[in-house]
């Protein structure tokens, strides 16, 4: 194969240091930033489009990609913001605004541009980068929002019109061009108008565009990720080729200068395809399939969302209420009935997603103590023990403060239950194991001092604990590793 890894041009040249790829001249750095090779190349599969493969095997911990941002812009519902920075604007004394750190922005003056009379921090924020986009197009416009507006609709314009101008340039239009936008689906959608109609109209009235105002949407909402910082978005043209896996072998995170980087998870060979999860772990698939396919328009294939067992955790599983066995569902690929697994006795599809989202929502609302207390003795007759809401509702009581010896006791099977599941759900070098070893450590460390006070265990055995305890932090540090 010697076409580019990225683009699939014919006018390619091996890497001379790797030799696993080839590259054209424009997307060698893609390949080789800070003069290190990444192991990976976009290929193409019919279902599922643009993919990214590994070139070599991947060891667990290992860079696969890095990505800098080619738009940067506020979500489609929001208050007025800066249009460079994102800082909330508001009537307070401005904080220190800084076009190269806009993490450290907070709150912004109410300011103008002076050019096209949209809110900006500061005379930076004005020229900054990302405002300059749109800066001359919006001064032509007659008409300003009201920025007053807890919602400025309008602010759902900007992020993709950013799109529309920057794909005037041959180079950005070539990355772009790539990218789905699954635009059929979103005009289906019952709130579009709501969410993006003001927004189209504003695009409308920009003449010139290579791509139309739906275009520009369907980019955002497909390929733009959310900011942890900020109601905003990035979109990394190289990133957004990557497919998702609810089990998936890679994780991302944004690193510092606005670089997101993904690190293998697991140990990936040579040819396997490299995904992430386009969402946190934690929803049974009960729930979590249908909100894939309302938020990014396809039905997930991976290996847990095709096992009605969930990779036998049982993650959705419901207790039978004629044989106390458990009811799941048979063919999630064709959203056939629940059945149980010894009577055979059914229930609809729609019956059991709307029980698991009135649970679920029932249990985001808890947050004392004897609540989730409370509420794990309810379910726990109603579910399977490793169900997705009892184990969110073991996470949430993990964290209180324990100090009794039977609450270190249930804190250790609780947590020993998490890692346990957590491990198949999400497997290798992920952050909540890291953090999950961590709260071991604290509550079998406690219970150890205890029992040894209390004469139970010897100074031999409390050291042997405290070296399991050393062995589950250095393989955390692991999970953690490359984290600012």
């Amino acid at each position: 194969m010697t076409e580019c890894f990225l683009c699939g041009g014919s006018e390619a040249k091996q890497c001379p240091e790797c030799e696993n790829v080839y590259s054209c001249t424009n997307h060698l750095y893609i390949h080789k930033p800070d003069k290190v090779c990444l192991p990976f190349r976009v290929g193409y599969e019919k279902e599922k489009g643009r993919i990214v493969i590994a070139t070599r095997d991947i060891k667990a911990g290992e860079v696969v990609l890095t990505d800098h941002p080619l738009v940067e812009g506020p979500g489609n519902r929001s208050a007025a913001t800066c249009l460079n920075c994102l800082a909330s604007v508001s009537t307070a004394d401005p904080s220190s605004c800084s076009t190269t750190d806009p993490s450290s922005c907070s709150t912004a003056d109410c300011t103008s541009c002076s050019r096209c009379g949209w809110p900006v921090c500061n005379a930076a924020c004005e020229n900054g980068r990302w405002h300059a986009i749109e800066c001359s197009t919006l001064a032509k416009l007659d008409e300003k929002p009201d920025f007053q507006l807890e919602v400025c609709s309008e602010y759902s314009a900007i992020f993709a019109l950013r799109v529309c101008i920057l794909a005037k340039q041959k180079e950005v239009r070539e990355k772009l061009d790539f990218l789905m936008d699954h635009a059929d689906d979103i005009v289906k959608e019952e709130n579009f108008e709501e969410l993006w109609s003001k927004g189209l109209q504003l695009i409308a009235k920009v003449d010139g565009l290579p791509y139309s105002g739906l275009r520009g949407v369907g980019i955002f909402c497909t390929n733009a990720v959310s900011m942890p910082h900020r109601n905003g978005r990035w979109l990394y043209p190289t990133f957004s080729f990557l497919s998702h896996s609810c089990v998936s072998n890679c994780r991302f995170y944004p690193h510092p200068g606005q670089m997101v980087l993904v690190r293998a998870q697991v140990d990936i060979k040579c040819g396997d395809e490299i995904t992430i999860s386009y969402l946190e772990p934690g929803l049974g698939t009960v729930l979590r399939k249908p909100y894939i396919e309302n938020m990014w328009y396809f039905s997930c294939t991976c290996t847990l969302c095709t096992d009605p067992t969930e990779l036998g955790t049982y993650f959705s599983a419901m207790t039978c209420r004629k044989c106390r066995d458990y009811v799941v569902q048979q063919n999630l690929l064709a959203d056939e009935v629940w059945q149980c697994n010894k009577c055979k006795m059914t229930v609809d599809c729609k019956t059991m997603h709307t029980l698991a989202k009135t649970l679920h929502n029932q249990v985001k609302q808890v947050a004392e103590k004897n609540e989730v207390e409370g509420m794990i003795e309810k379910l726990s007759d109603l579910l399977h023990p490793n169900h997705f809401l009892l184990l969110a509702l073991k996470e949430k009581w993990v964290k209180f403060h324990h100090t009794e010896r039977q609450d270190l006791e249930t804190g250790l099977k609780y947590v020993s239950d998490i890692i346990r599941i957590r491990k198949i759900m999400e497997p290798g070098l992920t952050l909540n194991l890291g953090e999950n070893l961590k709260l071991l450590n604290q509550f079998m460390l406690n219970l150890g001092r205890m029992r040894l006070s209390a004469g139970e265990i010897s100074k031999e055995e409390f050291m042997k604990m405290a070296l399991g305890a050393a062995s589950n932090i250095k393989f955390a540090n692991k999970c953690f590793e490359g984290l600012s």
